[in-house]
């Protein structure tokens, strides 16, 4: 997807979606204020990786809610309510965001059923 230039979006949200690595991101963009724009998502798929003790291959379910405040700029603010990411050259790079996401739920602990069960015993 290419970048979307952060002056060209406006109140009315503008909707769109990706898929990467079997993960669907659906998402919104609406201008918050002149130096703000608000992204709204849902992950939704099912993604490969390996398991943190054994290393075997296990599948995360993935339906994650992402909500973002993204600044055209270096950020001065304190809202505290949403994760800010500042945009560089006032393009969007929504393959970057979803990078970041999809890295996110990757650095989390992973273990496979075999794995788990070891762990409740």
């Amino acid at each position: 997807m290419q970048n979307i230039s952060f002056h060209k979006v406006h109140k009315d949200p503008i909707e769109n979606s990706i898929e990467k690595d079997n993960i669907k991101f659906d998402f919104s963009l609406k201008k918050n204020n002149y130096q703000m724009v608000e992204l709204k998502g849902q992950l939704l798929g099912n993604l490969a990786h390996y398991c943190d003790w054994c290393g075997r291959g296990v599948t995360i379910l993935v339906d994650d809610e992402i909500n973002l405040l993204l600044n055209d700029g270096i950020y001065s603010g304190n809202e505290e309510s949403y994760d800010i990411i500042e945009i560089e050259n006032s393009k969007i790079d929504i393959d970057s965001i979803l990078d970041s996401e999809i890295n996110l739920i990757k650095s989390d602990y992973h273990l496979c059923d075999e794995c788990k069960n070891k762990q409740g015993e």
